[in-house]
């Protein structure tokens, strides 16, 4: 009997040592690289403060980052900047000037920016799960930049 009863806590032990980490921080194991570049539309910067978000067609890894005011980007998975090496789609969204709800997030980066003198992102590029855009990750260090198109 007593030995069912210790028989019963090994998935519970090995759950409890295996699963968490005695860091507490995120790690990416396998093969990684860093991603820098610039995001610029028909040529030009994208809005300054607009997010560049990678999407992992494998793993669904999500690094992401803001861009600067002349489009260049650094990519950060989680506390570091390298990232699983691998095909991904990637979105892109203009800054919010207001609410933070994903309705009104979506709805200003449709809309031109007329202070900026900059075209709004076209739809098909917002969301990184339908967007057409992929690049590809490499190991070691990569500059990517994302040139998209209004057409």
């Amino acid at each position: 009997m007593l030995q069912n009863y210790f028989r019963g806590l090994i998935p519970f032990v090995l759950v409890a040592l295996i699963g968490c980490g005695s860091s507490g921080t995120f790690t990416v194991s396998g093969p990684t690289g860093t991603v820098s570049g610039k995001v610029t539309l028909d040529g030009k910067p994208v809005p300054v403060g607009s997010t560049v978000t990678f999407r992992h067609t494998k793993t669904a890894h999500t690094p992401a980052a803001i861009v600067g005011d002349d489009g260049a980007y650094t990519l950060q998975l989680a506390e570091t900047l390298r990232v699983p090496v691998g095909v991904y789609t990637v979105g892109v969204i203009a800054p919010s000037t207001g609410s933070k709800a994903p309705e009104d997030l979506m709805k200003a980066s449709l809309e031109p920016k007329k202070d900026a003198g900059q075209p709004a992102i076209p739809a098909k590029f917002l969301n990184p799960d339908s967007s057409p855009l992929k690049l590809e990750v490499a190991e070691g260090q990569n500059t990517l930049d994302v040139k998209l198109t209004s057409q």
